[in-house]
């Protein structure tokens, strides 16, 4: 070899923005479209909350096809018309998305630690067992799902 030396390859970064990032947030679509006060909340996006998402395209769409009832206009009808087109399909898309999220209460997984910790529920014996694996924090709330489910299930 002639007194090069090798540089270590830097590992490759993953894409997209590293975990927690919430530049969308501040920048992106909702940030510039609605007030700080309506911004909250929009972290804890779920499965469910896309469903809300398409209720609230549905009702928008419905008063922009209410508000062109009135209108004779044939710019302004044209206008609505795109408007009620571009919403139709955003709500096709968010329908399409929304039917390929899996729910996660048919996740084996899930469906595994839900048994699991009706079987603590009912052996302590497992749950004794089960903490020697769980650090004190996790064991705090096991005992509080515990303690909630049996609440639940008391008249």
């Amino acid at each position: 070899m002639s007194g090069e030396q090798i540089q270590p390859q830097k590992p490759k970064r993953g894409r997209g923005a590293p975990l927690g990032n919430k530049n969308a947030m501040t920048h992106g679509f909702y940030a510039r479209r609605l007030p700080a006060s309506q911004l909250d909340g929009l972290d804890a996006t779920t499965a469910s909350s896309l469903k809300e998402e398409i209720d609230l395209m549905r009702i928008f769409a419905r008063k922009v096809a209410q508000s062109g009832a009135e209108v004779t206009d044939l710019g302004e009808n044209k206008s609505i018309l795109n408007t009620l087109s571009n919403a139709t399909s955003s709500i096709n898309r968010l329908v399409r998305t929304h039917t390929h999220i899996p729910d996660p209460t048919l996740d084996p997984k899930w469906m595994l630690r839900q048994a699991l910790l009706e079987l603590e529920e009912e052996w302590p014996e497992l749950k004794k067992f089960g903490d020697q694996f769980r650090t004190p924090e996790e064991i705090t709330k096991v005992d509080a799902r515990v303690a909630a489910r049996k609440a639940r299930s008391q008249p």
